[in-house]
């Protein structure tokens, strides 16, 4: 589980998916601070089944097209945000 808590941000999760891509099953990534880039490396780990990316709030669509685009079946995928309302 990488929290984002403990100010582990997008290049730290580029990092792990460097060198542990062919390792990693499933991955928490619970929290702010990670980038449209960070998802597009987290999408290339080819035995990736469960993912959680809920309430990484910096995200745009881009993030959601990369786990599409490379085409792994997930056996779960956590997405839940908190909209902020804009003022």
């Amino acid at each position: 589980m990488v929290n984002n808590d403990n100010d582990v941000g997008g290049r730290s999760v580029l990092e792990l998916v460097h060198g542990h891509a062919d390792q990693l099953s499933h991955l928490v990534l619970d929290g702010g601070g990670l980038t449209d880039r960070s998802v597009a490396a987290v999408s290339t780990c080819p035995h990736l089944q469960h993912l959680d990316i809920s309430f990484c709030d910096t995200l745009t669509d881009s993030s959601l097209q990369h786990l599409q685009v490379n085409g792994l079946i997930y056996e779960d995928l956590n997405i839940f945000v908190i909209l902020k309302e804009i003022v």
